[in-house]
């Protein structure tokens, strides 16, 4: 109930330009914090997409599901912009409940593509487009993909090596395990000279086809924050290559992701965000 009314009061904010991504958690102890058990994160996550769906599209839901209590009558305010609500993304590292759910609504997918192999982000997001066109949102390769990462760049890639080597030995996440150069060549992590990420990202499209959004993990391993704002600077100078790279060779009935006004066209025009639902002013309940 808050993601809806707080996501779409941001549409109103800001005209529109807001995605949510959804992501159900693997990790163990933030369950609790909420009352919930990580070994019920997969229904949890489906059931309550189901009611933020519905919440989003109907005036006044009524609900009854196994994990939070009933709704009678209940309204999110406020509507979304136009009547569109916001694009959607559903995050998932390994499971294909996740990727099915996307499909099934029509949704984006965005695949973590950090911690493993290649060969499963493509399994991955070969299901989601696979079940994308089973459902009848459009072809396999129309489906709305997103792709994480992770880079640690240098002028000089032995510069990047020998500066990040600490740091990745000594990571939270994958310090103490594999070395830093079996993690590159396992995962899509890159580490070395601008040119090298760029050719290292544009490789994605090999295995995953050709995708609508890029996303780089950045601060990670613990490096400090001037180091942070400079690996951000070297991808500010990377971003009008790695655009250009993207756009080679993409065909034209590949869509861009979705934006609102392209959702709001989708949807027939815009419509009105006030609340017209004829209701009883006690119960909430409509007599028609």
């Amino acid at each position: 109930m808050l993601i809806a009314e707080n996501y779409a009061k941001l549409q109103h904010l800001t005209d529109g330009r807001v995605d949510l991504m959804m992501g159900r958690g693997n990790t163990g102890p933030v369950y609790p914090w909420f009352g919930k058990d990580i070994r019920q994160g997969i229904n949890l996550a489906i059931e309550n997409y189901a009611l933020l769906h519905r919440l989003w599209r109907e005036d006044v839901v009524d609900w009854e599901g196994r994990f939070r209590t009933p709704l009678q009558g209940f309204t999110s305010t406020p509507r979304p912009l136009d009547g569109a609500p916001p694009f959607v993304w559903h995050g998932s590292i390994r499971s294909p409940e996740i990727a099915e759910q996307a499909a099934y609504y029509g949704d984006g997918f965005f695949h973590n593509h950090i911690f493993w192999p290649a060969s499963h982000s493509a399994q991955m997001v070969r299901l989601y487009r696979e079940r994308y066109e089973h459902y009848g949102h459009g072809p396999a390769d129309t489906a709305i993909v997103g792709l994480g990462g992770q880079f640690f760049m240098r002028k000089n890639s032995q510069d990047a090596i020998n500066e990040f080597r600490p740091y990745f030995d000594n990571a939270p996440v994958y310090g103490h395990g594999p070395s830093l150069e079996d993690f590159m060549e396992g995962t899509p992590l890159t580490v070395g000279s601008p040119q090298q990420v760029l050719e290292r990202t544009l490789s994605f499209r090999d295995y995953v086809g050709h995708y609508q959004r890029q996303l780089f993990l950045v601060d990670h391993a613990g490096l400090p924050l001037k180091t942070v704002l400079e690996q951000l600077d070297l991808l500010g100078e990377l971003l009008p290559e790695l655009r250009k790279g993207f756009a080679e060779g993409r065909p034209a009935h590949v869509p861009d992701a979705p934006t609102h006004a392209t959702l709001v066209a989708a949807a027939g025009g815009a419509k009105d965000s006030t609340v017209y639902a004829e209701a009883d002013a006690v119960t909430g309940r409509s007599d028609r």
